[in-house]
Formats: C-alpha cells, structure tokens, sequence
C-alpha cells in the first residue's frame, strides 16, 4: 500500500491564494494594472467520492519511497483540491508539498508568450512585426515575411535548434547551450521548412527567439523582465532558469527508474521555450487569474487575448493548443523535459482547471489530468478501444502475394522470405519473425496481438494496415518503383553543409542498405525509392546530377522540426 504520510492534501471551501501578498510595481515597460475584476462565483465543493476517486488516481503509480507528483483543481475561481504526494528528493528524503518546485517544461511557454503581449499593450513592438526588425541577423535571404506571429504560432518555418547541433554531435542537455546560441545558429541557416504561415510545425527555436525579442525591446534580460512580471502576478516561486548552476529552492529533483530510481544533473541554460521552475501553488494561482477570480493582475483585454487562438492554419496560440474534449471547448498544453513533466486542462465554459506536475519517469501527467477530468466532467473512465483487426467490409489479399516494402513517409515495413520464415523488417528494429492468421492478416509470432492485413485502396495501391490493441492502427502503401538501376557507386561519399558545418559520410553496407556517420554515430538507411533513403524513420532525398553520369550531388534531410537541410556532394578528386 502506497505510504499515506507522503500525501499532503489540502481541501478549500473557499480561495486560499499563496504569495498574494502585494508586490513592488513592476517598471514602467509591464504598467500599473489597475481593472479591478468583480465576479460572483460560488462554490463548488468536490464531494467525498471525487476526491476519493482524485487521491487514488494520483497514488497508484507512487510506491513508497519514490518521487511522486501533485494534482490541482479550479472550480468556478476557487481551490477545491490540492493534493501531494512522493518524494522531492530521494537521497534526504524531502516529501513533495505546496513549496516543491518542479520543471514545467514547454507549460512555459504561455509565460513568454504573455511577456510578448505585455509588450504588445505599450505599443513597443508589434506582432505582425518582422522579427528581424529586432533580430536582423536572420534569414537575410527570406524575402517572405517572419512575424513575431509566426513564433507564436509555431507557423514560422524556422528549423529546431536542437536537431541543428544534433548534426554537429552536440545533443542539446548535455551542453550549456544558451539562447544566445540558439540565435547564432539560426543565423546561419539559408532556408526554412516551410514558407511562414502556411503550416503548423511545433518548434522550441520559435519560443527561444521570442525571448531575444524580449530582450531586444525592455532593454532587459528575459530572466529580469520575466521575473518582474512574475512578481506583478504574485507567483513569487516561480521563474525560468536561464542559469544551470543558479540553485532552484525546494526542488523536486528528477527520477527515472532503470531498475533503480536514477536522477541526473540539469545542464541546459535555454529557457523560454520551457525550463520554467515553479509550484503548484503558483500555477493554481495563475489559472484563478486566467478564470477572473482574482482582481488587479492583468487587464481585462491581455487577459482574454492569451486565451485565444491567433490563426486559421493552427488552433495554437499564446502558448496553448485548442480544441475539443467530449464536445467541452478546452485550452491545454504539455510539458516534458526529461523525467519532468507537467499538464494543465482548462475548459472555460466550465469554470474548471486541472494542473498536474510530477518529477517521475514513472507515469505521464497528461493521461492523469484526462482521467481527472473525466472525474469532474462526469465522463465514464474507459480506455481507447482501438481496430484489432479489419472488419468484414474489407477485401483482402493473399499475405504471400504481398511480399515487398511499404511505405508512410520515409518509415518503411518490409516483408520478406529467409529460410522459408517470413520476416518483418522495420528500421531500427531485429528482423521479427511473422506467420499468416487467414487470408490476408500476418501476426507477429512472439507478439500475436500485433496484426497485419492487406488490400487496396481506391487507387489500386496494394496497402498493409497494422493494428495493436493499444493505438489506432495505420497504413502503409507499397512501392513499387524500380530502384536497382542505382548503383552503389552514385550515391557513396561525403556530403556537407556550410549552415552548421557538419558533414554526413555515406558508405555501402549491402544491396540496398547505407551506413550514415549522423549525430555523431553510425546509423543504417535503406534504399526505398529511386531518390530517398529512410534513416530511422526520417527522409533523406536524393539529388542527382543531370549528366550522362547521374551521379547524387546532394542530400537533403527532412525530419519533423528539420527539413530541406542541404548537404552536398564534396569533390572527391
């Protein structure tokens, strides 16, 4: 039985508000806000079976001795449950309460986009503004416009930084990369993924500039003029660490569990895009300003702004994705950085808020504050079910006719005959071992949970759709254009681009399969259509020459935050 003495569960028949003691004024850049906010909400008082229900929801994944987590609720602009439980620290033994600080990761990033809109109300920027009004540096050769809308809207193009030194074989939390790093990298990049506005990517370089922007305008560091803001907010335990070696008090310190409870030293210096230190007294602090039930804070036309989607392309906004949950308008965002993370639900035509934290690599946050608020939406507590085979309606092929490589992207299953044994092959992965169930559905041998039934689409494309009881099922579409006329000898070399200054060797390891030195380490590609080899699950396209020769004179990688990353053929003479 979990041990009861770790909970620390407070419940409120009213608001009881920490840190609302009244702060110094801020400087003139974040104003006097001086609306006072009148409403008349009433309690809401959880009955004794939701909270029940709530403190059982957080124990089952916190053993005794373990880190742990904690759960906040908001209804109709007051507490009604406030809940903690683990430890903090493991080594001394230090229990997780109302003063533990937890990392909330990218849950930050409705922080900075607010400092952009503070901003914004004393007219000193804009953000239909260039960001290279501020940032001129950048993209010099992008004539489209990059707005400050854009960063916030995750619609910019802009490359993710992390990958971009994952390139050189720096891997971004084991370095003290900072945010003036981020701004120098992207300097130096020549092309976007995508041209600005015209599609969704989510991307942490977008936050990370958007800090410079801050910087560039208050004439302050994003660290002071964040901390101001916070100040004026009332959430005097919180703030984004833009310095590794700077002590956080009261923290709750990270875990995996890799047989053993395992924690880490935190190395990274970026902020903003997450990196944000704060408890869960503040943060049900800022959801009481975000429902108006607390006068004074922020003006009424900033406050309903930060609510609210920017564009068409996207349903993000400042800082918060949009969409539906069992019919209920919801505005939420994720954090996870490492074994941190961090969720928050808040459906406005409920009056409610959920904020869940935890420091354990041991559960998710994000599938506890939908079971919590499936508890107070009175919605039935059932786990997706999910296809685990075709249905009736679908015609399907001979498994053994349907030998061969399918495709989704650059992610590839490959079926094929060794030994008479059919084998799946997928990147990454061993070969697994597969037998046929019925006409047209391969199982997997060890895992027969894990289905595979074939048939066409209406184009007449032969399709192989995978179900497991525990996602919904996908598909894959053969290919069957003729790769062999490419010759080992065409594509072999060291390919190279000037942007970040990382070189890609590429050499032959058997028919159709490559070796790449990426990342700084050796890593297999197949050869799955005439111009693109997928390494992992991500593209690489092929370039080839125009000549008789037709030789590859360029690779460009595409991933999900990175795309059209330019490496060219180095002279071998």
């Amino acid at each position: 039985m979990p041990n009861r003495d770790l909970v620390r569960r407070r419940l409120f028949k009213g608001a009881d508000l920490p840190g609302n003691e009244k702060p110094n004024a801020m400087k003139s850049i974040l104003l006097s806000f001086t609306l006072c906010l009148s409403l008349n909400l009433f309690s809401q008082p959880l009955s004794t079976e939701e909270v029940k229900i709530l403190d059982s929801l957080l124990m089952v994944d916190i053993p005794d001795g373990a880190p742990g987590g904690a759960i906040g609720v908001i209804r109709n602009g007051e507490i009604v449950y406030e809940n903690y439980a683990g430890l903090a620290d493991l080594e001394s033994g230090r229990t997780i309460d109302e003063r533990t600080r937890f990392n909330l990761a990218s849950n930050g990033k409705q922080f900075t986009a607010l400092a952009i809109l503070l901003l914004a109300e004393q007219d000193l920027l804009n953000i239909e503004d260039d960001i290279r009004k501020y940032l001129p540096e950048l993209y010099p050769n992008i004539s489209e416009p990059i707005t400050i809308q854009n960063l916030l809207t995750h619609t910019s193009g802009i490359r993710e930084a992390s990958t971009l030194w994952a390139f050189q074989g720096k891997i971004w939390w084991k370095h003290s990369f900072n945010n003036k790093d981020v701004r120098q990298i992207l300097s130096a990049q020549n092309d976007l993924n995508f041209e600005p506005g015209s599609e969704k990517s989510y991307c942490n370089s977008n936050y990370l500039l958007l800090t410079e922007i801050v910087e560039e305008v208050s004439g302050q560091s994003f660290q002071e003029f964040s901390d101001q803001m916070f100040a004026q907010l009332g959430m005097n335990a919180t703030n984004f660490l833009s310095n590794h070696e700077d002590e956080v008090p009261n923290l709750a310190r990270p875990y995996f569990n890799f047989d053993t409870w395992t924690t880490y030293e935190w190395l990274s210096d970026l902020h903003g895009d997450g990196a944000l230190f704060s408890t869960l007294a503040d943060q049900l602090r800022w959801e009481l300003i975000v429902q108006k039930a607390i006068p004074d804070q922020l003006s009424a036309s900033i406050l309903e702004e930060s609510q609210n989607p920017i564009l068409a392309v996207t349903d993000y906004g400042y800082g918060l994705e949009g969409t539906e949950y069992a019919e209920t308008p919801i505005r939420f965002h994720e954090g996870s950085t490492g074994a941190w993370k961090a969720s928050f639900r808040r459906f406005p035509t409920k009056n409610l808020s959920i904020v869940v934290v935890n420091n354990s690599g041991k559960f998710g946050t994000s599938t506890l504050a939908n079971r919590v608020a499936n508890v107070l939406l009175e919605l039935p507590q059932i786990n997706p079910v999910y296809e685990l085979g075709p249905g009736p309606e679908m015609e399907l092929l001979d498994p053994e006719e349907c030998l061969g490589t399918y495709l989704t992207g650059a992610y590839y299953f490959r079926f094929v005959e060794l030994d008479a044994q059919l084998y799946l092959q997928r990147p990454g992965r061993p070969d697994i071992s597969i037998a046929t169930e019925g006409d047209g559905v391969f199982y997997e041998v060890t895992d027969p949970d894990f289905k595979m039934a074939f048939h066409e689409n209406e184009e007449g494309q032969r399709v192989v759709t995978a179900y497991y009881p525990t996602h919904h099922s996908f598909d894959l579409i053969e290919t069957v254009e003729d790769y062999s006329h490419i010759t080992p000898e065409q594509i072999v070399g060291t390919y190279y681009n000037d942007e970040i200054g990382a070189s890609i060797p590429v050499s032959h390891i058997g028919e159709s399969t490559y070796q790449f030195d990426l990342f700084g380490e050796s890593m297999e590609g197949d050869l799955l259509t005439p111009n693109m080899i997928g390494v992992d699950g991500d593209e690489i396209e092929l370039v080839f020459s125009e000549d008789s020769d037709k030789r590859v004179v360029e690779m460009l990688y595409h991933s999900g935050r990175v795309r059209n990353l330019r490496f060219k053929l180095q002279d071998t003479e």
